[in-house]
Parts: structure tokens; sequence; C-alpha cells
């Protein structure tokens, strides 16, 4: 066990969620040797040690008098807009209705602080009063409640404003479920692959100058017809790309596509020759695919790349020779739109 699925095990032990008996021996084992492994689990228990915080007594007491104060000038300012829509009112049934007399916004001030008096003013605060009472009510030690189990735990009933709410995640599983499909159909990017590297197409080589052959690249370019063995060369003025030459004589310029995992340059591998524009890398030869989203059989998380992507090791726990990035990852990725595994080796 490495030293992320050890921190995750320890942390959710503690958090009460269910941890495998043989997980739990697995990451005490890990600890024994490992220095870093062993300080994150007795930071662990000392935090247990902790005692509970409690805001001061003082402070819940003082709150609390200021939010009855506030409530009772709420209710003063209730009662004092209903007399003055009381004269709006028809005397007589049928009786055309006389406008209620305007009223300025008349300022109060109470203990140190000034209100307005219109009945829309009085029920926002009726609100923000209510907000108040119960952050203070938490706050008071042992104020506490155990909640009404009573409550539906299987969702809101129709109508409901939290069903509306819950139900807003299901747009987004749709169009993840619609991108999956739409990835699965698209066509790969102009790529080349040579020596199980993959390459994209930059365009016409500006510098063709001072080349070294390396070998031959097979592909059909974007041409409708059978692949053709091209010759490749690399530049001494322009080390990163792979040139192919083109029947007139000039070249198109190819660049490997990359990733970084701590400023580590790693290149897109395949293991299926690409001798199309639009067909996408394979992994290399003797990975099994996964058979789902946690990488297993052949891989195992290891942590994430510098974009922020989860990459995914080898069940040694290293990435020396490389890791591999699960599909669906986001449009301006290396791998967007693959809708397969891929396989990324160390940079020469």
């Amino acid at each position: 066990m490495d030293c992320l699925r050890v921190t995750e095990t320890l942390s959710a032990l503690r958090d009460g969620e269910i941890v495998s008996a043989e997980d739990i021996g697995a990451a005490h084992v890990h600890c024994a040797t490992c220095a870093g492994c062993a300080t994150f689990a007795a930071t662990l228990k000392r935090l247990d040690t902790l005692p509970t915080p409690h805001a001061p007594e003082a402070l819940v007491e003082r709150i609390i008098a200021r939010a009855a104060t506030e409530a009772r000038v709420l209710r003063e300012m209730a009662a004092e807009n209903a007399a003055a829509l009381a004269p709006a009112a028809p005397a007589i049934a049928g009786a055309p209705v006389a406008e209620a007399p305007r009223r300025r916004l008349l300022p109060s001030r109470v203990g140190g602080s000034w209100y307005f008096r219109p009945a829309s003013l009085a029920a926002a605060a009726v609100v923000l009063l209510a907000v108040g009472v119960t952050a203070v009510t938490l706050m008071r030690p042992g104020a506490a409640t155990v909640p009404d189990e009573s409550a539906s735990l299987t969702g809101p009933a129709d109508g409901d404003t939290f069903g509306a709410m819950a139900d807003s995640s299901a747009p987004e599983a749709s169009l993840s479920a619609e991108r999956a499909s739409s990835d699965a159909t698209a066509a790969a990017p102009d790529y080349v692959s040579f020596d199980g590297s993959v390459y994209i197409l930059d365009g016409p080589a500006v510098d063709a100058s001072s080349l070294t052959t390396v070998g031959v690249v097979a592909t059909s370019l974007g041409e409708d017809e059978a692949p053709v063995e091209r010759h490749a060369y690399l530049s001494a003025r322009d080390r990163e790309a792979l040139l192919v030459k083109l029947p007139d004589g000039t070249y198109l310029r190819f660049s490997p596509v990359v990733r970084t995992h701590g400023q580590d340059r790693f290149v897109l591998q395949t293991g299926a020759a690409i001798t199309a524009f639009g067909m996408w890398p394979t992994l290399p030869d003797g990975f099994i695919v996964p058979a789902g989203p946690d990488g297993s059989p052949s891989f195992q998380l290891f942590g994430h790349d510098d974009m922020g992507v989860a990459i995914y090791s080898l069940t040694t726990g290293r990435i020396t020779t490389g890791f591999a990035i699960a599909p669906g990852t986001a449009p301006d990725d290396p791998a967007a739109g693959n809708p397969g595994w891929t396989w990324w080796a160390p940079a020469d």
C-alpha cells in the first residue's frame, strides 16, 4: 500500500466510513516503516484529544439580548404598518378602494442602528432575525438538537423547491453522457505515431535545414488512400519536432503530445500504429484495458498531474515508467476526446 492509499484509509477510518480490516492492517504495517505516514497517523489521534470549541458565554448572552431587542422593534414596526394601512380597507363591500396614503421612509434609531419602517423592509428583517436566532441557538453549548427522524430522507415531494434543486444535477449527468457518447464517435486530431510516441500536426515546417533521418512514418495523412511510408527527420535547430517529408519535397512539422507532472514531461504513447488522421492512440501492448473507472485491474490512482487531472500508476504504485489517464478529460486537455484510456511515458 502506497502513501496516498494509507492517508486515504486512515482519514476514512477516522471519519467513520467503512474500511476493510485488510486495508486497516496494511495501513498500519506501512506506517511502521514510513515516518511520514506515521506522523500523519499520530496527528489524526491528537485531533481526537482536542477540546470541543465553545463560544464564550458572555458573547452568546449579548447576541441573545440583541436579538430580543431586534424582535421587539420589528413587532412595533409591523403594528405601525398595519395601522397605517387600515384606512385603505373599503368600509362597505364593493365600495371603491381608496388609495393608501403614501408614507415617507421614516428612520428610527434603536441601540445605535438605523432602521426603516416600510413593511417590505420589515419582512426582510424578520428573515434575517430568524437566521441570526438559529445561529445563536447552534452556538450555545449543548444547544444542538437531533434532526426530526420523521422527515423524509428519500427526497422532497413534488413541486418542492429543494426537489427542483436536486433535479438540477440530472441535466449535468445527461450532458456528461452525451459528451461521452460524442467523444466515443469523434475523430481524433491529426496524429501520426513514431517509435510508439504520438505526434500532432503543427503545419508546414518553417525550417527544414540540418535534418537527421530517424526512420519512416507509415501514414496516409489526411488523404483517402492506403498508408504510405514517409521519411521522418529530426532537426538540429528544432529538436522538439518530427518532420515528415511529402512527395513534393516539402515537410510537415509534428510536435509530441505531452503533459507534465511535477514539471517532468510525459509523452502520449500508442500500441497500435496510427496510420491515418482521425485515429485514436491505444494503450501499449500488454496492458489490460480497465474494466471500471478506478483503473483496475491494470492501474491504481496515484495522484494528479500539473493540470489537476487524475493520473493512474501501474499496480506497483510508481510512475517511473509512466502513468495512465482515464477518458473524459476537459476540452483543453492533451487527451481530450479520446474515448479510451491513454498511457504517457517519460520524455527522453
